[in-house]
């Protein structure tokens, strides 16, 4: 099941990498377009949906690699039982604070679908299917989450790591 997570996550992490190519693409485009007189009415709402999907469909693969930042400087320097306890605390707001966000953000989905609402911009792209991407990230997210707290795999500190600082 993990494994499977895991490809999952892979998965987001690739179309991840290509919403930055399509923001490249778009944002030459857009710029070519307006230096001839001719903007698209598309691009930026466009670019914005991208953006969104890129950062939270990252989340997971990020978290996974142990790649989110984190300001450990007084928490690395305690003992290691005051240590432990402090990630299991951390994990356990993590998991609060993202279902949290999951519930409700496929609340404002589901709402924004029956309502039929759009995304403000030119290009009324239905609302839910950009909610439903940001809930979708945050799944990805919390799933990780679950299996980091239920394996017991949690970030290497920063005093048990090599200084890559010289």
């Amino acid at each position: 099941m993990i494994r499977a997570l895991h490809a999952i996550i892979r998965g987001a992490a690739a179309l991840a990498g290509t919403l930055v190519f399509f923001l490249m693409l778009t944002s030459v485009f857009e710029a070519v377009a307006r230096r001839l007189g001719r903007p698209t009415v598309w691009a930026y709402d466009y670019n914005t949906i991208a953006l969104l999907g890129m950062v939270v469909l990252g989340l997971a693969a990020a978290q996974r690699d142990g790649e989110h930042i984190a300001v450990r400087f007084v928490v690395d320097r305690l003992p290691p039982g005051a240590r432990h306890a402090l990630d299991v605390l951390n994990q356990l707001l993590t998991l609060f604070f993202l279902t949290v966000l999951a519930v409700f953000g496929t609340s404002i989905a589901r709402a924004s679908w029956q309502a039929g609402r759009t995304v403000g911009g030119l290009t009324r792209t239905p609302a839910y299917l950009v909610q439903a991407l940001f809930v979708a990230g945050i799944v990805l997210l919390l799933l990780e989450v679950v299996v980091e707290f239920v394996t017991g795999r949690t970030r290497k500190h920063a005093l048990e790591q090599p200084d890559n600082l010289g």
